[in-house]
Protein backbone atom coordinates (compact mmCIF):
# COMPACT_ATOMS: atom_id res chain seq x y z
CA UNK A 1 0.00 0.00 0.00
CA UNK A 2 1.08 3.48 -0.56
CA UNK A 3 1.63 6.02 1.89
CA UNK A 4 -0.49 8.99 2.13
CA UNK A 5 2.39 11.66 0.33
CA UNK A 6 3.20 9.43 -2.23
CA UNK A 7 -0.69 9.69 -3.54
CA UNK A 8 -0.42 13.41 -3.35
CA UNK A 9 2.57 13.82 -4.96
CA UNK A 10 1.10 13.67 -8.34
CA UNK A 11 -1.79 15.82 -7.58
CA UNK A 12 0.79 18.38 -5.91
CA UNK A 13 3.29 18.44 -9.10
CA UNK A 14 0.29 18.88 -11.41
CA UNK A 15 -0.70 21.67 -9.17
CA UNK A 16 2.09 23.61 -8.99
CA UNK A 17 2.71 23.56 -12.95
CA UNK A 18 -0.29 25.03 -13.50
CA UNK A 19 0.29 27.44 -11.09
CA UNK A 20 3.63 28.34 -12.52
CA UNK A 21 2.42 28.23 -15.88
CA UNK A 22 -0.72 30.65 -14.86
CA UNK A 23 1.71 32.92 -12.60
CA UNK A 24 4.16 33.06 -16.09
CA UNK A 25 1.13 34.06 -18.33
CA UNK A 26 -1.04 36.79 -16.12
CA UNK A 27 3.25 38.41 -15.67
CA UNK A 28 3.98 38.45 -19.48
CA UNK A 29 0.54 39.87 -20.14
CA UNK A 30 0.90 42.38 -17.14
CA UNK A 31 3.98 43.45 -18.49
CA UNK A 32 3.24 43.38 -21.86
CA UNK A 33 -0.36 45.26 -21.16
CA UNK A 34 1.68 48.46 -18.61
CA UNK A 35 4.35 48.67 -21.61
CA UNK A 36 2.12 49.63 -24.68
CA UNK A 37 2.47 53.40 -24.40
CA UNK A 38 6.64 52.88 -24.10
CA UNK A 39 6.83 50.56 -26.81
CA UNK A 40 4.76 53.12 -29.14
CA UNK A 41 7.09 55.81 -27.85
CA UNK A 42 9.94 53.76 -29.05
CA UNK A 43 8.53 53.55 -32.95
CA UNK A 44 7.77 57.22 -32.51
CA UNK A 45 11.26 58.42 -31.15
CA UNK A 46 13.52 55.65 -31.55
CA UNK A 47 14.46 53.25 -28.80
CA UNK A 48 15.70 55.59 -26.32
CA UNK A 49 15.12 55.64 -22.36
CA UNK A 50 11.42 56.84 -20.84
CA UNK A 51 13.74 60.26 -19.47
CA UNK A 52 14.90 61.03 -22.75
CA UNK A 53 11.47 60.85 -24.54
CA UNK A 54 9.72 63.11 -22.03
CA UNK A 55 12.19 65.67 -22.67
CA UNK A 56 11.60 65.12 -26.40
CA UNK A 57 7.72 64.94 -25.92
CA UNK A 58 8.20 68.18 -23.50
CA UNK A 59 10.59 70.35 -26.37
CA UNK A 60 7.72 69.22 -29.10
CA UNK A 61 4.76 70.58 -26.46
CA UNK A 62 6.67 74.00 -25.55
CA UNK A 63 7.01 74.12 -29.36
CA UNK A 64 4.23 74.10 -30.35
CA UNK A 65 2.34 76.24 -27.54
CA UNK A 66 5.27 79.09 -28.50
CA UNK A 67 4.14 78.90 -31.98
CA UNK A 68 0.27 79.13 -30.84
CA UNK A 69 1.61 82.08 -28.65
CA UNK A 70 3.18 83.34 -31.61
CA UNK A 71 -0.08 83.44 -33.91
CA UNK A 72 -2.11 84.86 -31.14
CA UNK A 73 0.15 87.68 -31.26
CA UNK A 74 0.04 88.26 -34.71
CA UNK A 75 -3.70 88.31 -34.93
CA UNK A 76 -3.73 90.82 -32.29
CA UNK A 77 -1.54 93.29 -33.65
CA UNK A 78 -3.22 92.95 -36.88
CA UNK A 79 -6.18 93.69 -35.39
CA UNK A 80 -4.96 96.51 -33.65
CA UNK A 81 -3.34 97.60 -36.86
CA UNK A 82 -6.80 97.62 -38.64
CA UNK A 83 -8.14 99.51 -35.63
CA UNK A 84 -5.50 101.88 -36.05
CA UNK A 85 -5.78 102.35 -39.52
CA UNK A 86 -9.49 102.38 -39.37
CA UNK A 87 -9.30 105.24 -36.74
CA UNK A 88 -6.41 106.92 -38.71
CA UNK A 89 -9.04 107.04 -41.92
CA UNK A 90 -11.92 107.91 -39.58
CA UNK A 91 -9.64 111.18 -38.10
CA UNK A 92 -8.61 112.13 -41.79
CA UNK A 93 -12.39 112.35 -43.20
CA UNK A 94 -12.96 114.08 -39.82
CA UNK A 95 -10.24 116.80 -40.92
CA UNK A 96 -11.06 117.12 -44.83
CA UNK A 97 -14.53 117.41 -44.09
CA UNK A 98 -13.82 119.99 -41.20
CA UNK A 99 -11.74 122.20 -43.86
CA UNK A 100 -14.27 121.72 -46.87
CA UNK A 101 -16.75 122.85 -44.31
CA UNK A 102 -14.14 125.77 -42.67
CA UNK A 103 -12.63 126.79 -46.18
CA UNK A 104 -16.18 127.58 -48.24
CA UNK A 105 -17.42 130.07 -45.85
CA UNK A 106 -13.87 131.31 -45.34
CA UNK A 107 -13.60 131.79 -48.86
CA UNK A 108 -16.74 134.07 -49.04
CA UNK A 109 -15.43 136.07 -46.86
CA UNK A 110 -13.77 138.87 -47.57
CA UNK A 111 -10.08 139.25 -46.34
CA UNK A 112 -9.23 142.25 -43.38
Amino acid sequence: MKRPDELLANVEHSIFARALALSVALHVVLIGATSVSLFRDWTDYGVHSPSYINNEKTRIRREAEEAHRREEAEKKAAAEEAKAAEMRASATNKVEKAAAAGSAPAAAQPPE
